[in-house]
This record gives structure tokens, C-alpha cells and sequence, in this order.
């Protein structure tokens, strides 16, 4: 539609310290605010920046050139502005653009970031930056038009949402690349620090780092959220920092830090941020957090004669394991006894690879044929401690857990019978002396355990019949 103005909406040239607070500033036909030719120090915040530039694709929402310094962008609005939401044309820097949300910019093909930086020591922190045709912020090099010969030097980018834009998240120029909208794969391997960010940090040495750690649905959404063939990523989510990584001798560095179980399926970023200067990297590459995969026993119990040693317990697994992983098996209970009948080592190790509900390995555990004859013995297990990407669940998606598991030894050793030595034996009623009977044991093999024989009583007489026995006194036999 045609623009309510010609000219930008609101134009400061060279006037300082001004506010801009609370307006509606849209549907121009030029920049939505100016401030130009050296107009420092001031303050717009709360405004809605909406729609301006329709008759011209080059300009912007918000434009902070020619020199002026020292602005402060906050809590704005910022959206569908034909170029640039943002955007600091040969500016001098030392800005803040913070708690704004910067959306839809670049529709005029000319100028497509959400936000522009050129100058020095400017920080960009806390905002949501997203939908845009181009990067999500653009720090250009001089394009020999500037007031300092490196504009992108402590230029602070910081905790803000910067995600779904057309092309990266932040985009550092080389010289010559194209200032308005960057030069494809766009990804200068953070040439403003020849920073890289893949756990271990990359760098000059001895330099003390904040390394910033986002979250992404996808690697590099595009303006409808829909993944980019480009895997050096944006920054959707803010999650937490790891402060004060410093290089090394050779520029090299490692960092850890605890993220959040609850990313999974998500895509991890990080930039790096020089503490002493300031100067932000690009993002790194996305590193997808993996769906850790199931592990449980194949099933609840199984068993084997003793001498054979055999159907030992097995695990399956569900999902992909990166590199191999460990898994305890503990030994809970049975009335099995180790060393006697069994050995076993506690730690499994799971090879490496994807598993559809297969087997992954088989526990360590050797059963001792000891020769004895006695009851069957059982063995319970229990899993515990998996290794990283690994969680014990249901593997098999039979809707049970199968962590624990129990194993028995079947005796095959023969079997034992006791049997009276005579069929009959007498004792006089007042002998006085203990009458022994004799009992016999019958068994093929060693017995592994005592043979304890109890008997019941049924008394006779000596000459025959049973044993008569006194009724209560005056009662009569």
C-alpha cells in the first residue's frame, strides 16, 4: 500500500540526547527513526516499529548512522520493516539493543538482517530475533565509508533468541563481502576471533572466554521453521553460560558444563565470548542431542542344566549409540553362592551402532559345574548405572521395563534317596539304653550340602501291639 509519509517518521540530525517512548512509528516510505550524522545518546524504547520503508527495500526500521553513538534500543517492537529491522549504517557503536523483539525484516531483498551492526562496543542482549529474510544479526566489515577501520571489535552479542531467520544466526564479514546481504554459506568460521565451538575452543592463547549455550528445535530454521541445508546454526534458546574458558598455549581450550535433561531431540549451539573485548563469535555447528537408546534383559528368567553353562542372559537395545557404552549387572540375590556355582564380571560393555530392539551383548556371567548333587540354584540381576546415551527402558515397546532378571542353574548332577538298612528292629520296653536304627544314603555323585533324615515314632510293644497309655487317676484302664 502506498506509505503515510515520505520521509522517515521520526529524523534527528546531529541532536542529542532525545526519547522516543511509547509510539506507533510505521508505514513510511523511508526509515522509521533516524538518527544520523552524529546524533548520540538517545533513548527509544517501548514503541511499535512497524511497516516503514514501503517505498524504498534498502531502508530500515531503526537506522543508527553516520557517526552517532551511544543509543539505547529497548523493549521495542520491531517488525516488518522492508529492510533492516535495525541497522547502524556507518555508525559509530557503544549502543545497547536490548529486550526487543526484531521479526519480519527484509522483505524489499535489499538489506534482510533483523539487526545491522557497524562500530564498535556495541551489546545486543535479551532479544528475540526471528523471522527474518537474512541472518538474525549481521556484523559487516569496513566498507572504507566507516569511522573505524574494524566496526565488528567488541561488539557483545548475549543471551537473546536469535532463531527461524532466512539464513545464520549471526554473520561475521571478512572484507569484501557484501555488506547488505552477505555473501553465501554466509558461515566465516567466526572470523572476527577464529573462534570454533564444538566442546573445545579454538583461539588466540590465553584468552579468558564466556562460552554461551542455546537450544534449537531444528539446526537453522527458516522463516517458517523448516530446517536449512546450512548446519552452522542459530540461537533459539538461552541456556546457560560457561564462564572463564581460557586457552592454552596453542590457542586450545575444552569446556563442560551441565545442560538440562529435558533437550533431548533438540540441537545444541554456543558462541564465544572474548571477556576482555567483548567480541561475540558466530554460532557453531549444531550438535543434536541424540535420544539416548533403551536397554533391558530380553527376558524376565531363563535357566540351563549346570553342565552346560549356556542360555546366559542377554540385553537388548533400541535406538543409536554413537560410540560404545557400559551398563552394571548387579547380582541382587538367588540362593546361588560365588565362586562356588557362578562367576561373573559386573561391567557389560555395548558396542557402537543402531539397534532395533536387538541384541546388544550378553552378561558376563560363567556357571561352575561342581559335581555335587543338590536343589537348583538361582542368580537375580539387576541393571543399573548406564552409561551416556543409554537409559534403562522398554526396549522392545512391550510396555515393561525388563531390568531385572533371573537365572537358574538346574542340577544335573543325579538325585539322592534314604532308605531304612532293615525293614524292622526291636527294643525291649525297659532297656534304658538309645536304640540305633541304621539309614542308608543313595546318590551317584557328591552331595554339595549335609542330608539332615527325620522320622516319626509309632511305638510297640516287645511282644506286639501297640502301647496301651494311662488314663487320668479313677478313670479305670
Amino acid at each position: 500500500g502506498a506509505s503515510r509519509t515520505v520521509g522517515p517518521n521520526i529524523r534527528s540530525i546531529d541532536g542529542d540526547n532525545g526519547t522516543i517512548r511509547n509510539n506507533l512509528v510505521g508505514f513510511s516510505g523511508s526509515v522509521g527513526i533516524y538518527l544520523s550524522s552524529n546524533a548520540d545518546n538517545w533513548v527509544v524504547e517501548g514503541n511499535e516499529i512497524r511497516g516503514n520503508a514501503i517505498a524504498n527495500g534498502s531502508l530500515d526500521g531503526i537506522d543508527l548512522s553516520e557517526g552517532s553513538v551511544n543509543a539505547t534500543i529497548r523493549g521495542n517492537l520491531i517488525t516488518a520493516n522492508r529492510g533492516a529491522g535495525v541497522d547502524m549504517y556507518r555508525g559509530g557503536g557503544q549502543h545497547t539493543i536490548e529486550n526487543n523483539t526484531v521479526t519480519n525484516h527484509g522483505a524489499g531483498g535489499l538489506e534482510d538482517s533483523g539487526i545491522r551492526l557497524y562500530g564498535v562496543d556495541t551489546t545486543v542482549q535479551k532479544n528475540i530475533v526471528t523471522a527474518n529474510a537474512g541472518s538474525g544479526v549481521m556484523i559487516v566489515n569496513n566498507d572504507g565509508g566507516g569511522p573505524v577501520s574494524i566496526p565488528f571489535d567488541g561488539n557483545l552479542i548475549s543471551q537473546n533468541r536469535i532463531y527461524n531467520n532466512g539464513k545464520i544466526g549471526i554473520d561475521l564479514h571478512t572484507a569484501g563481502e557484501n555488506n547488505d546481504l552477505g555473501d553465501a554459506p554466509y558461515v566465516t568460521l567466526n572470523d572476527g576471533g577464529n573462534t570454533v565451538i564444538e566442546g573445545t575452543l579454538n583461539s588466540d592463547a590465553g584468552i579468558d572466554f564466556d562460552i554461551e549455550i542455546f537450544s534449537n528445535t531444528v539446526c537453522n530454521g527458516d522463516t517458517g521453521g523448516a530446517p536449512q541445508a546450512e548446519t552452522y546454526g542459530e540461537g533459539e534458546i538461552y541456556r546457560i553460560t560457561a564462564n572463564n574458558v581460557i586457552t592454552d598455549g596453542s590457542g586450545n581450550a575444552t569446556f563442560n558444563t551441565n545442560i538440562p535433561a529435558n533437550l533431548t531431540g533438540l540441537y545444541i549451539t554456543a558462541t564465544a565470548i572474548n571477556t576482555t573485548t567483548d567480541d561475540t563469535s558466530e554460532f557453531c555447528a549444531c550438535v543434536p542431542v541424540a535420544v539416548p537408546a533403551t536397554i533391558e534383559f530380553e527376558l524376565a528368567t531363563a535357566s540351563d542344566l549346570e553342565a552346560n553353562g549356556g542360555n546366559i542372559p542377554q540385553l537388548i537395545v533400541n535406538g543409536t549409540l554413537t560410540t560404545d557404552q557400559t551398563i552394571e549387572v548387579n547380582v541382587t540375590g538367588g540362593t546361588a553362592a560365588t565362586p562356588a556355582d557362578f562367576n561373573n564380571i559386573v561391567t557389560v560393555t555395548i558396542p557402537a551402532g543402531t539397534y532395533a530392539a536387538a541384541v546388544a551383548a550378553t552378561i558376563n556371567l560363567t556357571i561352575v559345574d561342581d559335581g555335587f548333587v543338590e536343589p537348583d540354584e538361582t542368580i537375580d540381576f539387576q541393571l543399573v548405572n548406564p552409561g551416556t546415551g543409554l537409559t534403562i527402558g522398554d526396549a522392545d515397546s512391550d510396555s515393561t521395563t525388563q531390568n531385572t532378571h533371573t537365572y537358574t542353574i538346574l542340577n544335573d548332577d543325579g538325585s539322592a534317596s534314604v532308605q531304612f538298612v532293615a525293614a524292622n528292629s526291636a527294643v525291649a520296653e525297659n532297656a534304658g539304653a538309645p536304640h540305633s536304627i541304621s539309614v542308608q544314603l543313595n546318590t551317584a555323585a557328591a552331595l554339595g550340602a549335609d542330608v539332615t533324615v527325620g522320622a516319626g515314632r509309632r511305638c510297640h510293644r516287645a511282644g506286639g501291639g501297640p502301647v496301651k497309655r494311662n488314663r487320668h487317676p479313677g478313670r479305670g484302664q
